[in-house]
């Protein structure tokens, strides 16, 4: 009866509860069933992302977030493959951090996030 118990606590730990099951089975479903619909929105989020980069002052570290490539030998319809640089993420996650603690916000100094130096 223990043993029982341990290999469904750990089938639970690895896969889940099965609700849990259920609800990965339906996003999985979900993202097949609209799958051009959501590659094409990755491709528009893709181009949003550079351009508000592109837009940010002394922002070269920050230019290489995201990034593209062409694979030929990909399935058709999916040759562009995007890619998150996951150090450069981990810095601006970390830099936005810093900027949620800005002890000026709180006075009134500087007033959000988005201070951009002027007055």
């Amino acid at each position: 009866m223990e043993e029982t118990i341990s290999a469904l606590n750990n089938s639970i730990a690895h896969f889940g509860t099965q609700e849990q099951q259920i609800q990965q089975a339906e996003n999985i479903a979900d993202t097949l069933v609209n799958f051009k619909s959501r590659y094409s929105e990755l491709g528009n989020t893709y181009n949003s992302i550079t351009t508000a980069l592109s837009k940010v002052p002394n922002a070269q570290s920050l230019q290489n977030v995201v990034s593209k490539k062409n694979n030929p030998y990909s399935p058709q319809g999916i040759e562009t493959n995007y890619y998150l640089n996951q150090n450069t993420y981990n810095q601006i996650q970390t830099i936005n951090q810093e900027l949620g603690r800005n002890p000026f916000r709180k006075v009134g100094i500087v007033s959000s996030q988005t201070y951009n130096g002027a007055m």
